[in-house]
């Protein structure tokens, strides 16, 4: 991780994450400054994750300025301008009473359970992704799981976690298991089936990957991403004919949409029509430009 930020400086996010991992193993003054980098670099988070650290070492001047500047930048963030705010109510009650300051926020009864009514369902996967990229695969499996056991109608989640344990070799099953039952409890619900299209794709199993997504179709027909998934599997099958179809159906309803576009680019490029490449081609540049 070090070795990111020295590879690229401009990037707040190696220092944020380093701030995380230093704040976990309770090295203080490391996660301090790491923290400090992220900001001077523009990275949000790493104000609020800078004002916890301060909170929980007891310094509630700095943690009051940096939950103020956080608040000041969420404009349209509700849920973390909530969050924050409350944060900043409660730290006079420690200032007249620095007794009962915990020593980590999660110490204090009545400050977690509130900031667990405030935080969105979205806390452990930001969690299990944190450790993802300190390659801490325990603890983001423990966070993962903690989304599959609780969190059944919380779809990125879901999502997020089923991609976590197909990169596990040994839970490929287990991921199918899941995406097929958030399928189920999320009534068909179409990302969750792009999700498992993708599964079956990786696992060869092209006529899965072309049924999981009829339905959707059928009822989503300007649905970009759906379609592009639908066609992947016609290809994988070497229906090319029907994969042409979907792909030129979804560019008619979504002409300026880049992946469309690259995908007719692609496929045309693939099956050796150059001249259709080259216009699909062509207008993809004119729209970055």
């Amino acid at each position: 991780m070090n070795e990111s930020s020295k590879a690229d400086p401009t990037s707040p996010y190696p220092y944020s994450h380093l701030g995380i991992l230093y704040s976990d193993l309770k090295q203080y003054s490391s996660a301090l400054e790491k923290y400090k980098q992220a900001i001077k670099l523009k990275d949000l988070p790493a104000i609020y994750n800078l004002a916890i650290l301060y909170f929980n070492n007891k310094h509630m001047d700095s943690a009051s300025h940096y939950l103020t500047l956080y608040v000041n930048h969420q404009k349209n963030n509700t849920k973390e301008k909530q969050r924050a705010t409350y944060l900043i109510s409660y730290i006079p009650n420690f200032l007249r009473n620095p007794k009962i300051v915990p020593i980590r926020i999660a110490d204090d009864t009545t400050l977690h359970k509130k900031l667990l009514e405030i935080d969105t369902l979205q806390s452990n996967i930001n969690l299990a992704k944190r450790y993802q990229v300190v390659n801490n695969q325990a603890m983001a499996k423990k966070y993962f799981d903690k989304v599959i056991m609780k969190e059944k109608n919380n779809i990125e989640g879901i999502i997020a976690a089923s991609e976590f344990y197909l990169t596990q070799k040994n839970n490929l099953q287990y991921a199918e298991g899941i995406l097929k039952k958030a399928l189920t409890d999320n009534y068909g619900d179409c990302k969750i089936a792009v999700s498992l299209n993708e599964f079956y794709i990786k696992a060869k199993r092209y006529d899965d990957a072309e049924k999981i997504l009829l339905s959707c179709y059928e009822e989503q027909k300007s649905n970009v991403e759906v379609a592009l998934a639908l066609g992947t599997a016609y290809e994988k099958k070497g229906n090319l004919r029907e994969a042409e179809r979907i792909y030129t159906a979804i560019y008619y309803r979504a002409r300026t949409n880049k992946n469309v576009l690259q995908k007719l680019y692609e496929f045309y490029l693939s099956n050796y029509q150059n001249r259709k490449a080259e216009t699909y081609r062509l207008e993809l540049e004119q729209l970055r430009q």
